[in-house]
């Protein structure tokens, strides 16, 4: 297709009419500055916030075309697009009870409590955790874990009062702590596990997103068994014990809003979307970037990993616009 072909193509994705959108602070000033610059920026903020409506107004107060894809149409021939959908297992297992043994200052979870208020302002105040060691995980065969502790859960009873007996000096005098546990969990990636578009349209015409999460005998096994893993090892330490709870088939679909997988990066166009840069197989100059190129999941925030593989991809565009 040449030039004026593509450009008519094109043509139709202007908008014409100057989109309603109210400005919140200095996003235009800044958008409009990066642009100059040809500086490439991330819009980040919770789903309804207003990213879409922000992107449309900047098209056309750039005139630029605007074009949004729905596609239920994989773009390769290894039908890739949407599979491998992936997302952290997470539901409440049940309490964790625990007191400091005689001989000792404090327990772990204050030392972790004291670093997060150093590190992480304010993330404390919500949970602090423990991941299963990388030996234990190998040995076992299991998938990536971490046990939560949550705000303390109500204290003085039976319970609390057992472990307190069984755990510690009649003369020592420390309270028991007592915490909500919750689990976050890899899951396996699984081909079965997708997003699509199915032929029922939202009140805007626009086809609906079905998620479609396949639970997989590992991701069960390897919960179960790396939630009993710490319970055992709490118990071992003294420090206390960890009551538990089975978890229903329903807690294993819940959504936390980790969503990673559907465009898999790999060397070969036969097992991913996207090479290991991000650039979609057969085509040149398209680029995909984000969790969507995960492998696997693991079990921490993917925030980090997802900074880290956009500064990485970015490196690569760099060199390849320069030819080197």
């Amino acid at each position: 297709m040449n030039a004026p072909a593509i450009d008519k193509v094109i043509e139709q994705y202007r908008i014409t009419e100057e989109p309603y959108y109210r400005s919140i602070g200095d996003e235009v000033q800044t958008f409009d500055a990066a642009y100059a610059v040809r500086m490439p920026m991330m819009l980040k903020g919770p789903t309804g916030c207003g990213k879409t409506r922000f992107v449309e107004y900047m098209a056309w107060k750039l005139g630029k075309p605007l074009i949004t894809l729905a596609c239920n149409e994989d773009m390769t021939a290894s039908d890739l697009v949407g599979r491998y959908f992936m997302e952290h297992l997470s539901y409440f297992v049940g309490r964790m009870t625990v007191t400091s043994p005689p001989g000792t200052q404090s327990f772990q979870e204050e030392y972790v409590q004291q670093r997060s208020k150093q590190d992480l302002a304010g993330v404390c105040d919500f949970f602090f955790g423990f991941g299963l060691a990388r030996a234990p995980r190998e040995r076992h065969r299991l998938l990536g874990f971490s046990v939560n502790a949550l705000p303390p859960a109500p204290s003085g009873d039976a319970t609390a009062g057992a472990v307190e007996e069984l755990v510690t000096s009649p003369h020592q005098g420390k309270p028991v702590r007592s915490y909500s546990l919750g689990v976050i969990a890899e899951r396996a990636p699984n081909p079965n596990s997708r997003v699509f578009l199915s032929d029922e349209r939202d009140a805007l015409g626009s086809r609906k997103i079905v998620v479609d999460i396949q639970p997989s005998p590992c991701d069960r096994r390897s919960a179960h068994k790396g939630l009993r893993l710490f319970a055992l090892e709490l118990a071992r330490s003294g420090h206390g014990r960890a009551q538990l709870q089975e978890a229903d088939e329903s807690q294993l679909l819940f959504l936390m809003g980790h969503h990673m997988g559907t465009t898999r990066m790999a060397d070969d166009p036969a097992r991913g979307v996207a090479d290991r840069n991000g650039r979609v197989h057969g085509m040149s100059n398209l680029y995909l970037a984000g969790s969507s190129l995960f492998v696997t999941g693991g079990f921490a925030n993917p925030t980090l990993t997802i900074i880290a593989l956009a500064l990485r991809q970015a490196e690569h565009i760099k060199r390849v616009r320069a030819g080197t």
